[in-house]
């Protein structure tokens, strides 16, 4: 674990760092700039000494400090496959541009209401409110609506919401997923399942197309921000990329850790695996919800 006070003293040698280059670069530029009138005024021999010294501290901060992190930025690039870190207006239209190109999507997020539930969320605008030329795939991992889960109590706190209307918040997400599953001229064909326990350390969307270019949109949660609030780093696919590892990531949760909540198929929509977490206040506040947003004709 990383202490503030670690944090505090590696920040303080970055600054130190960068300002003793600047410093001593400028100072060589005024000595050779101003070499006549310094050389004349405290002598040769203590001029070459001084400009020989900051000469020789500007060069060890260009091969020790300067080149290995432009060396490190390119690998970021050309072999990590970063593309960019994106907010605001800037990430919405790489999401719709992302989107648009793409056959098969997936997305990791907790619950997703401010993505899919709101109207001025980029996915609820996508999904519902825009007409594409080719049928998408869409797969969605959700936080499994247990209470006692850290993780659903940290989201509500960020999301400045109880844990009980967090979890209702889930359930009308998947009521407007099956909902818009079940017209005829939907476009995308949408499975939502639910994973409990681990793997909620990232949230990201991967875009793949069908020449099989991909790329990934992720951050960390943020304790105090609504994750589609936060900042996303892009990153591409190839040579092993962070986007291919949290893609397998993606696709082993979804196979084998996860579970539906209200079936996927069309045409139903039964309550199921409400007694995954294993506690029974959790099944409790699951089936009520589940009777609030959806029918039970069926049950």
């Amino acid at each position: 674990m990383f202490s503030a006070k670690k944090v505090a003293i590696g920040a303080g040698s970055f600054v130190w760092s960068l300002f003793g280059g600047v410093v001593s670069g400028l100072i060589t530029w005024f000595l050779l700039e101003r070499k006549q009138e310094i050389e004349a005024s405290v002598g040769t021999t203590f001029f070459v000494v001084s400009l020989l010294f900051f000469t020789i501290v500007f060069a060890s901060w260009l091969s020790l400090w300067v080149v290995p992190r432009l060396i490190a930025y390119f690998d970021v690039v050309k072999t990590g496959r970063c593309r960019g870190l994106w907010g605001s207006k800037q990430l919405r239209k790489r999401i719709k541009n992302s989107y648009k190109k793409s056959d098969m999507t997936k997305i990791k997020v907790t619950r997703g209401y401010n993505l899919f539930g709101k109207k001025e969320g980029v996915f609820n605008e996508l999904f519902f409110r825009t007409e594409h030329n080719i049928s998408k795939k869409v797969k969605i991992l959700l936080h499994y609506p247990c209470l006692k889960s850290h993780h659903i109590f940290d989201r509500s706190n960020a999301n400045q919401s109880s844990v009980e209307d967090y979890v209702s918040d889930i359930f009308s997400v998947l009521a407007k997923f099956k909902e818009h599953s079940e017209l005829a001229e939907t476009d995308e064909k949408i499975e939502v399942r639910f994973f409990n326990g681990g793997y909620t350390n990232w949230r990201y969307y991967i875009f793949n197309e069908n020449q099989g270019s991909h790329l990934m949109l992720f951050n960390h949660y943020n304790k105090k921000t609504p994750g589609a609030k936060s900042k996303m780093f892009e990153v591409h696919g190839g040579n092993g990329s962070l986007c291919d590892f949290m893609e397998s990531e993606f696709d082993e949760i979804f196979e084998s850790a996860s579970v539906e909540l209200v079936s996927n198929q069309k045409g139903r929509k039964e309550l199921c695996h409400e007694d995954f977490c294993k506690h029974p206040s959790c099944t409790e506040i699951i089936k009520r919800e589940y009777k609030r947003h959806f029918s039970t004709d069926e049950k």
